[in-house]
């Protein structure tokens, strides 16, 4: 039997009731979309790295947990593992209520880069391991602490192969962005 072309792995996280950004189907219907979008030269962009892709999907389905915060608002947190058997990282939270994605990319591993997690077995040749819904109607940049795992390589994340200088750039990026934002948990 041949291996799957997707796999929702990470993703599987990202439910209504998470604090993540989420779908409105089933996970069969969310690899028939990365499989479409994959397809499309038009719906497929480079990621951070080479076998990273970012799938530009119809918003329509999705929701955003992604929120602006206001001066004064309350966050909150824990120190907790994303998946079993990982370091725990902080996450940081703050209410809020998902609303309608105005734009969503999907992000996929090759499992070559996957593979070079000590230990890790790819699920498939491309796993499906982030949902990143926007409140905005363009491509919202990685997370701070995310790209930082990556880039140092700390437990669970990917390396970026960045150099300093393209480091310090998306870094400064990321926190233009999120220093006013939050997830809602």
């Amino acid at each position: 039997m041949s291996r799957p072309k997707f796999a929702v792995t990470l993703a599987k996280r990202q439910t209504p009731q998470s604090r993540f950004s989420c779908f409105d189907g089933t996970w069969e219907e969310l690899i028939e979309l990365c499989e479409v979008a994959y397809n499309d030269i038009e719906q497929r962009e480079p990621g951070y790295r080479d076998g990273v892709v970012r799938l530009i999907v119809d918003p329509a389905r999705f929701k955003t947990g992604v929120i602006k915060l206001e001066a004064g608002q309350v966050l909150f947190g824990k120190f907790s593992s994303r998946q079993p058997g990982e370091t725990p990282r902080k996450q940081i939270c703050s209410r809020g209520e998902k609303v309608p994605a105005k734009h969503v990319e999907i992000i996929i591993y090759r499992e070559d880069v996957l593979a070079e997690q000590e230990g890790y077995e790819p699920a498939a040749e491309w796993e499906i391991i982030s949902i990143n819904a926007s409140p905005e109607t363009y491509y919202v940049p990685i997370a701070p602490m995310t790209l930082m795992y990556n880039h140092f390589e700390m437990d669970g994340g990917t390396a970026t192969g960045m150099s300093a200088e393209e480091f310090e750039a998306a870094l400064r990026e990321s926190l233009e962005y999120w220093h006013d934002k939050a997830l809602c948990g």
